[in-house]
């Protein structure tokens, strides 16, 4: 049996273990938890709260559409999701501001989502006219009056609607004979006769959201020429021209930098770390202007050229890539670390072709607060996509998006003109942006074109550096402060493996997982470090003890 010395001194031992033990792992659990509230405090941050919106379709032919103008919503104040007819009850309308409805058969169709919003204060839009009754029909229409101004229209079909008596006609066409309404407004009710929405007709549809959402943004226009398909192949000094000619000008630019070339025929790479010069040029254009976007790491697929091929969609398929998640991080990580291992800072991505899946949209978010592109409506097929006239934002994770609206450069000397004559078009959208993208491989002198055709309409041109955007990794990140770019690294070891080429192997598991393991993994060692420390105390302090009571000892014999 134990003395009750020894007993009082193993307890007080297990206490100061339990004591240091707590101690140790308290600064560790609430870092992590630091660390999570801090990556969720950002992406919920949201000083002005929204109103909501419903988009709801009655076909899967109009899922598209619903996803038209689910983007568009993102440029208001608005919180907007989608559903199908069938998936709408009572309940799902609580709470929403605003309802779309897509259909082409009207009343026949939505009478019972009309019923359902009865009871709530929701402005209503039907979307698609009504060919349901009987004996109506689609017209081809030639020109659309909005504003007071006419626009002519090509093959542009519009279905009949009969807005109410109350009602006010904003939106008139004609095929040339008669005039039909294309949009009604009232209190409560709204119509617009057309699913098509990505022609000028949907610029039409675009602006007068504004007076849908009741969100009179102020008149202008914005501007960005971005500069593509920057890899190491690019000729420097061709680079260093631009950046002189815009720069200049006084006007910021973008440059779409992909970090890594691919040989399709050698399969041999050739990362922008083997091509200082084609560095220096990135360099010397952040110095006068430019901002860089990572415009993927590879830009190929398969045994495609770098800059020509598709990187985060399987074109031959037309589908997602495989293994999407762990492939996309993969890809986006190691772009970041080479890029940044540079000193070049990207501020934004723009995905190869503009093709990516809704999903990857969300993975590419968790890297980038902003993407520069056109944006793919669907995941049946890359074909599909929306240039959204104006600045929007993903409605399923936030993501800031900053439109292309005029297309790219082509040598044909007359192309230059017909871009321009589409920002005739763009203006039907009072805050519209007018961007394009110029590839250094044609004549400098057709960017001179551009860029005096872009300034004889006074328009603002975008620096990505005076605006918030951000990048993050768990192993660095990328902020801007009054125009300042901000980089980071908080994992040198991580860092390093991620911007050495080919040699990143990312972890299988969630990122949560990864950095609860972290955490979890140190805590661990600092409890075991403790518990070495406090046995080597314990039996140092025992040896003591032993040696105190032996000298008692030996007093007692010598007192006897």
């Amino acid at each position: 049996m134990l003395s009750k010395r020894k007993r009082t001194s193993y307890l007080l031992l297990i206490s100061l273990l339990t004591a240091f033990i707590l101690t140790s792992l308290a600064p560790v659990s609430i870092a992590y938890a630091a660390d999570q509230a801090q990556q969720n405090a950002a992406k919920n941050a949201n000083p002005v709260p929204k109103k909501q919106g419903l988009i709801v379709y009655n076909d899967v032919k109009h899922q598209a559409t619903a996803r038209v103008i689910w983007n568009l919503t993102g440029h208001f104040n608005i919180d907007a999701r989608i559903m199908s007819q069938d998936q709408v009850t009572a309940e799902a309308l609580e709470g929403i501001n605003y309802l779309f409805a897509i259909s082409e058969r009207g009343e026949a169709d939505f009478a019972k989502l009309r019923a359902l919003a009865e009871p709530f204060s929701i402005r209503m839009m039907w979307v698609g006219g009504d060919t349901g009754t009987i004996g109506m029909q689609k017209m081809n229409i030639i020109d659309a009056t909005y504003m007071g101004q006419k626009h002519p229209m090509r093959n542009h079909m519009i279905a009949p609607i009969s807005p109410p008596s109350t009602s006010e006609v904003q939106i008139t066409a004609s095929n040339g004979n008669d005039v039909y309404p294309l949009g009604y407004s009232d209190d409560r009710e709204w119509g617009f006769a057309s699913t098509q929405l990505l022609d000028k007709i949907g610029l039409i549809f675009a602006d007068w959201l504004h007076l849908f959402f009741g969100e009179p943004h102020i008149q202008g226009h914005e501007a960005f020429i971005r500069i593509e398909d920057v890899s190491p192949t690019t000729d420097p000094d061709k680079l260093k021209a631009i950046a002189d000619l815009l720069s200049e000008r006084d006007i910021p630019f973008m440059i779409a930098t992909i970090p890594l070339y691919v040989n399709p025929d050698t399969g041999k790479k050739m990362s922008l770390r083997d091509q200082p010069k084609v560095v220096e040029a990135l360099q010397y254009a952040v110095a006068h202007g430019a901002s860089i976007v990572m415009h993927g790491y590879t830009h190929q697929y398969y045994q495609s050229e770098t800059g020509e091929g598709f990187e985060f969609w399987d074109a031959e398929n037309d589908q997602p890539v495989p293994n999407e998640e762990l492939y996309t991080e993969e890809k986006l990580e190691r772009g970041i670390a080479l890029l940044m291992d540079l000193g070049l800072y990207p501020l934004a991505f723009e995905p190869p072709h503009y093709t990516m899946s809704q999903r990857g949209y969300q993975i590419a978010n968790r890297y980038f607060s902003t993407m520069v592109a056109s944006v793919q409506l669907t995941d049946s097929t890359y074909a599909i996509s929306q240039a959204i006239p104006y600045r929007s934002r993903y409605q399923s994770d936030g993501m800031n998006i900053i439109p292309e609206t005029l297309g790219y450069v082509e040598e044909d000397p007359g192309h230059v003109p017909l871009m321009l004559t589409r920002m005739n078009d763009l203006k039907i959208v009072r805050d519209s942006l007018f961007s394009a993208f110029y590839h250094t491989t044609i004549s400098i002198d057709l960017l001179r074109e551009l860029v005096d055709g872009l300034q004889k309409q006074h328009v603002s041109f975008i620096d990505l550096k005076k605006e918030s955007h951000s990048v993050r990794t768990d192993f660095a990140s990328i902020q801007l402060n009054d125009g300042q770019i901000i980089p980071k690294i908080t994992n040198q070891d991580k860092f390093e493996i991620a911007s050495e080429s080919g040699t990143h192997k990312p972890s299988s598991q969630p990122k949560w997982l990864t950095n609860f393991s972290f955490f979890f993994t140190w805590g661990i060692a600092i409890v075991v470090g403790i518990f070495i420390l406090l046995f080597i105390l314990f039996m140092i302090l025992l040896k003591k003890r032993k040696k105190y009571r032996l000298f008692q000892e030996e007093d007692s014999s010598n007192d006897r």
